[in-house]
């Protein structure tokens, strides 16, 4: 008989523990503590901020982070696809790039984009980490400033000078002018350009007798050289282009490629562009990459099409 009272006094504490148990778990809650049972005698406490935490990555998972256009719609939270950007004025590639920050909070200074974002309802201000951007808005980011990059270079168009005896071309210590030759063989009517600096010189002889021409130009604005470049023209429409340097002392020759037709655009970043090879009038693909001196033919569809519609494009302001 005493050992029927002594459980059910134990079982009487041990339903007073669970009851006190609970109350002080329901206590803690508002201490922002919870006290979860791990097994009878394990006690693991969890803050409240981290369960918060984890609802809000549950709800970044599931909510959908879309941004409309006119012509496109994309999904914030997936992979976008080059192709698509061609729908997009530039405006709104901005627009595109800066919705990657929109989705983690960031505040924009930019009056239009603060105000372009307001108008979706998964925008919320507040809490931006850079650090919180995924691989992937990573990627998207990059792929959108690649193709702005492209649509917003400041192309330059081969501007040279026909060169004769009277035509000179001269900027600051450098001068550029030509000399007939008297060549008793040469049906043609053979010249001579000549390149001057305080220390040297350089001549450059054609006996061509479709046209020489020269300019200079800056053709990457990173160096600290300044181009000077001699068109020789053949019979056809082959052309011959050469380039030389001027370090601000001594004229040298530095590269060449050939082309066809006497024009090309250049971006001051080290690119030339220009057509050769195959039989479309004027159609760039080719590039001349000036650092490593070596012409490539042009892959890139996009950049391609924007260097034949030639459109010179401004660049925008973004926001971030």
């Amino acid at each position: 008989m005493k050992n029927t009272y002594m459980l059910l006094i134990a079982v009487i504490l041990f339903a007073s523990g669970c009851t006190a148990k609970s109350k002080i778990e329901k206590e803690e809650i508002n201490d922002k503590t919870v006290n979860v049972e791990i097994s009878n005698l394990v006690i693991e406490e969890i803050d409240i901020e981290d369960i918060k935490l984890l609802d809000d990555e549950i709800s970044f998972k599931t909510m959908q982070y879309d941004l409309n256009f006119d012509n496109a719609s994309f999904n914030l939270n997936q992979a976008w696809d080059k192709n698509d950007l061609e729908l997009l004025s530039i405006d709104e590639l901005a627009f595109l790039r800066n919705s990657v920050y929109a989705k983690h909070g960031y505040v924009f200074k930019n009056e239009t984009l603060a105000r372009h974002f307001s108008e979706y309802d998964w925008y919320a201000e507040g809490g931006f980490d850079l650090n919180n951007l995924t691989e992937m808005d990573q990627k998207n980011i990059k792929l959108v400033q690649n193709y702005e990059k492209m649509l917003t270079m400041n192309y330059q168009i081969a501007n040279p000078v026909e060169m004769y005896d009277d035509v000179c071309v001269s900027v600051d210590d450098l001068k550029v002018s030509s000399m007939a030759l008297e060549i008793e063989e040469s049906v043609n009517k053979p010249r001579r350009v000549i390149i001057s600096s305080p220390n040297n010189q350089i001549e450059y002889d054609s006996l061509w007798n479709d046209g020489l021409f020269a300019a200079i130009a800056d053709f990457d604005k990173s160096d600290e050289f300044i181009d000077i470049y001699i068109m020789d023209s053949g019979t056809d429409i082959g052309v011959f282009t050469v380039i030389y340097r001027y370090d601000g002392n001594e004229i040298t020759e530095y590269g060449s490629f050939d082309h066809f037709s006497g024009d090309f655009l250049y971006d001051e970043n080290g690119f030339i562009y220009y057509w050769y090879g195959e039989s479309d009038m004027n159609h760039y693909n080719y590039y001349y990459d000036y650092k490593l001196k070596e012409s490539f033919k042009i892959e890139e569809i996009q950049l391609m099409d924007t260097l034949n519609n030639k459109e010179l494009r401004i660049n925008s302001d973004g926001g971030y």
